[in-house]
Formats: C-alpha cells, sequence, structure tokens
C-alpha cells in the first residue's frame, strides 16, 4: 500500500460527501430527487470538477436512489458502489437509539452546533472518529488506484461531524 502524506491528500484528493435528500420512510421523494438533480447540476459548474471516479452509496435504499439520480444528473455511466463505513448502524446498535436521542436533545438545547455535540456526545465523538476513518481508508484507496474524484451519498450526520461549527 502507498505512504501518504496527509496533507498531500487534501490537494489531491476530492470526495464529496451529501446527505440524501427529502425523503418518506427509506425512499426519496419527488421532490428530494429535484433536490439531488439540482445538485448534481450545481456539481456540473465546479470548474475543479472534472472526472467523478467513485459513485459511493452508505447502505440505505434511499442513499442509493439519491446517487443514482446523482448519476444521471453528472451524465455518470456508472452504478454506485456501496461503503457502509458512511452507515451509523454500528453505532447506533452500541449505545441505543434512546441514548443518542437523548444527546441529540442536549446538544439541540446546548446551541445546536457540532462543536457542542463534540463536547456533549460520545456518540458525536464516535461519529467523527468513524467518518474520519472511512474518508482516510477510502482516499487512501482511491490514491492507489489512481483516482481523484468521489461522489458520496450518505444517510448519516458525520460528514457535519467531521468540521468544527
Amino acid at each position: 500500500m502507498t505512504e501518504i502524506d496527509p496533507k498531500e491528500i487534501l490537494y489531491t484528493i476530492g470526495i464529496y460527501v451529501f446527505r440524501h435528500p427529502e425523503k418518506d420512510g427509506d425512499m426519496i421523494t419527488p421532490h428530494g430527487a429535484k433536490q439531488m438533480l439540482a445538485t448534481a447540476r450545481q456539481l456540473n459548474d465546479d470548474p475543479q470538477l472534472d472526472t467523478v471516479h467513485r459513485l459511493i452509496y452508505s447502505g440505505a435504499e434511499r442513499t442509493w436512489e439519491a446517487a443514482m439520480v446523482m448519476a444521471a444528473g453528472l451524465g455518470l455511466r456508472m452504478l454506485p458502489e456501496m461503503n457502509d463505513g458512511f452507515d451509523p448502524s454500528n453505532l447506533v446498535t452500541s449505545f441505543g437509539v434512546d441514548r443518542i436521542m437523548a444527546e441529540a436533545l442536549l446538544t439541540k438545547e446546548n446551541g445546536g452546533t457540532v462543536r457542542r455535540g463534540m463536547n456533549d456526545s460520545l456518540f458525536a465523538v464516535q461519529g467523527r472518529q468513524a467518518m474520519t476513518a472511512t474518508l482516510t481508508t477510502l482516499a487512501k484507496d482511491m490514491v492507489d488506484k489512481d483516482q481523484d474524484t468521489a461522489v458520496v451519498i450518505s444517510h448519516t450526520p458525520w460528514a457535519e461531524l467531521a468540521t468544527d461549527d
């Protein structure tokens, strides 16, 4: 495996992570499909985005549907690949839904920011660690395969946890 300087990844790899659009149950709505198509059109207008090498979804039906709309909007001729690193199920199972909901309410009451969540919630901290590990693994794999751009459709707040604000 290729050794990678983390600073180099920031300049050579583009990983665009989106949360699924509006949904009803585990399916995107017609409005959600329009939202994802609009997102794809905005990506098409990005002068730094030449080619998408990877289209990834987190495993939920709604993320697969959204990825298919994204593919159509970007003119991609590829099926999305599943990466369960963008799926929160493992942490949800280990923490329990009641605890997660209690921590989410506490975070909201304390200002609702990711920074507050990182202070108030072990779930948020472990979510950030999980997202960081998944993104790092994906970036390393992309470098090994000489790929520079991936689009990910997730059903988690992990992307929000990857930043401090």
